[in-house]
């Protein structure tokens, strides 16, 4: 089911010439849900980007109700091990971010980003549906204890376990297609040709981060509540209901938005440049452009720039002897467009970015599982109410993303404004480079707040009773949450940015999939890690660092080695930031160079403000 007409043409006005046309419809591709060129004045813009907004915070809500909790879910109701769980929590994640990069093909190929985050939608609900059956059916509950202390217990197994993991990865695809669309759909409501509308995509990615922590924050309070003292459940039932209700929002607006119709795998075109480029390597690079193919001349784009780097692509576009008859375009496997190859480079030139930006995620994840952990054996009490753990750091953490944002949004970018005349703010890829550089002393505040924890087990003698509270207050946790949640505000914000101003515009779902990538690969590497130092400490004399007794680990050990590794990320992050900046200097002289009133048709590299 499609709400655009195939046959529809995209050309935004009959009249080339009609000024007022021009400024009536969108110049970004984007129809309304007829097919027809999508109408600035009832389409698209701030006036649908509320249901948007609604859907994500139902949809996160969601997702962060089973994701923040769901350590505990695992080790205190179907008693797995501490690390075994932590694993099974971020890899779901990691298969979830992982998901996004099927999620953005399907979109651009074949379902458009509307309709995929549809499917995608119904695919969690099932999920949650799914983790409530093991909770609720007698049948999926065959964990057991031999005595009330829960000492010797029989972790779930069988069935049982099978059932949560086809919840758990029920869930991750959903969220897969979701996070590949939603962002870029939200940004598609924006013409990117219009100043006036461009310049709101910043604020929109602001707001559009600040539902995603709404929904976080009713998530790790209401949801966590409902789920440890409600029943599991009732807490699972009521996340596909929510789920169920953002899919109600979203369609209920569909005549409002804007809609990019499919074009075909962003894949394909780079498959074809690298076949084509070898095979054709034993052919040297012409130094002229026009000795390469760019297309029928009816069709052919105006003002292709050709850049200056991995010219070993661009021997995919030339024209072998004979290769074309007259009148007839070429096999697009043996004979690339140039603009093909120009978009190749121009999303290789990420990758960089995406593998230096990965490991702040590494940190961030254990945020949702050891530091839950940790949270278990502190003091909880607030007044006469004991606080759940996975309601502690969920909300530690959404608090101090929200003040990031608004503290940015409202001072940070005003006072840029007022001195240097810069609208936008701080470049995307400088959001990313603060949200690197704060893993590393995240990971050290939270190791030394862990030797201060061990500290007090040893004065208190608890070291064989990790369910006891220790006298040390929930709050000691704070600074670690509000420097890794600070840093994150910037990371996600500036990547979703950054790689959906800088993908080529048929690729723009999976640009903004490419921000989810960096985020499985952070919780694989994570999953990596703990596997590592679970093997290397196993037989330690003085304790195993990741053990099933917090008290008799030696996580601060853990938090030192992950701060370290942040220093070497952000090295190689800065290095990877320069060849970026240098290329797109390289890239705005070649663009002059060539034509000044030129610019590239898919999508150039934006500005890099203050």
């Amino acid at each position: 089911m499609k709400f655009w007409r195939e046959s529809s043409s995209l050309a935004p006005v009959d009249s080339a010439g009609d000024e007022t046309a021009l400024e009536r419809y969108t110049q970004n591709d984007t129809v309304d849900c007829e097919g027809r060129p999508a109408n600035k004045a009832t389409t698209g813009g701030w006036r649908c980007t509320p249901f948007i907004f609604g859907a994500e915070f139902a949809e996160k809500t969601a997702a962060f109700g089973a994701q923040f909790n769901m350590v505990n879910y695992l080790v205190g109701v179907k008693f797995l091990a501490k690390a075994y769980s932590a694993n099974m929590v971020t890899n779901y994640l990691g298969t979830g971010y992982l998901m996004t990069l099927v999620g953005g093909i399907v979109a651009d190929s074949f379902l458009g980003r509307f309709w995929t985050i549809f499917a995608a939608g119904t695919i969690q609900m099932m999920g949650f549906v799914v983790l409530m059956l093991t909770a609720f059916l007698p049948s999926l509950n065959n964990q057991y204890c031999e005595d009330d202390l829960k000492k010797d217990c029989r972790a779930a197994h069988g069935s049982s376990l099978s059932t949560i993991y086809v919840g758990l990865y029920l869930i991750a695809i959903g969220t897969g297609g979701i996070k590949a669309c939603v962002s870029a759909f939200g940004a598609d409501q924006f013409d990117s040709e219009d100043p006036r509308e461009a310049k709101s995509l910043p604020h929109y990615f602001n707001v559009f981060f600040g539902s995603v922590e709404m929904g976080s924050l009713f998530a790790s309070t209401l949801m966590i509540w409902i789920q440890e003292y409600k029943g599991w459940k009732w807490g699972y039932a009521i996340l596909a209901i929510v789920m169920g209700a953002a899919l109600v929002l979203l369609v209920s607006a569909r005549r409002l938005f804007r809609y990019r119709v499919p074009r075909g795998s962003p894949f394909t075109p780079v498959a074809r440049v690298f076949i084509t480029a070898l095979r054709n390597r034993k052919l040297p690079t012409p130094t002229d452009q026009s000795h390469l193919y760019t297309g029928p001349e009816e069709k052919a784009p105006q003002g292709v720039i050709r850049t200056s780097n991995l010219k070993f692509l661009e021997k995919a576009a030339v024209l072998r002897e004979g290769e074309v008859a007259t009148g007839e375009e070429p096999n697009p496997w043996r004979v690339a467009n140039l603009q093909d190859v120009e978009d190749t480079k121009m999303l290789l030139r990420l990758l960089p970015i995406l593998f230096s930006s990965f490991f702040y995620w590494t940190c961030s994840v254990q945020f949702s599982t050891f530091t839950v952990y940790q949270v278990a054996t502190m003091d909880r009490r607030l007044g006469t109410m004991v606080v759940p753990s996975g309601t502690v750091g969920g909300v530690f953490l959404t608090v101090s993303i929200l003040l990031t944002i608004i503290f940015y949004d409202r001072v940070i970018m005003r006072l840029i404004k007022r001195f240097t005349g810069n609208g936008q703010g701080i470049s995307p890829l400088r959001k990313i480079g603060i949200g690197v550089i704060t893993p590393a002393f995240a990971m050290m505040t939270a190791a030394l707040i862990e030797m201060k924890r061990l500290r007090v087990v040893q004065d208190e003698h608890a070291e064989d009773s990790p369910a006891t509270p220790l006298p040390m207050s929930m709050f000691w946790l704070v600074p670690q949450y509000l420097i890794i949640g600070s840093g994150q505000a910037f990371i996600y914000v500036g990547s979703l940015e950054f790689f959906y101003n800088e993908s080529p515009r048929t690729m723009q779902s999976l640009g903004t999939a490419l921000v989810s990538c960096t985020m499985s690969i952070g919780v694989f590497t994570s999953s990596a890690i703990v596997s590592t130092v679970n093997r290397a400490t196993r037989h330690n004399h003085d304790g195993q660092w990741l053990g099933n007794n917090l008290n008799r680990s030696h996580l601060d050990r853990f938090y030192w080695v992950l701060g370290g590794l942040s220093l070497i990320n952000v090295m190689f992050f800065l290095l990877a930031a320069w060849w970026h900046e240098s290329v797109t200097r390289a890239f705005s002289s070649s663009a002059v160079a060539a034509d000044p009133d030129a610019s590239p048709p898919s999508a150039a590299p934006s500005a890099h403000q203050a």
